[in-house]
């Protein structure tokens, strides 16, 4: 995985989508309803999550991808 912005390289930080305070409060106000949508609420919140950086927070590709590649060479050119 490559940072788009600070082009660092190595392992990525998952932000999730949403909400955790959303997320306690519908699992809160479900309760009578088996918890359904605060598992739909949690399902949608991981999978529509992003890799960002762990040094700067932006998001983060991989390196086996066309922006990827381009920012791999880019370095290259820099040294």
């Amino acid at each position: 995985m490559i940072c788009t912005s600070c082009y660092s390289q190595g392992k990525s930080k998952d932000m999730h989508a949403g909400s955790a305070v959303v997320e306690a409060l519908v699992y809160l106000f479900s309760m009578p309803l088996l918890c359904i949508p605060g598992m739909l609420y949690s399902y949608w919140r991981v999978k529509n999550g992003t890799k960002v950086c762990r040094l700067c927070g932006s998001l983060m590709i991989d390196e086996d991808s066309p922006r990827g590649k381009e920012i791999l060479k880019t370095i290259q050119e820099k040294k």
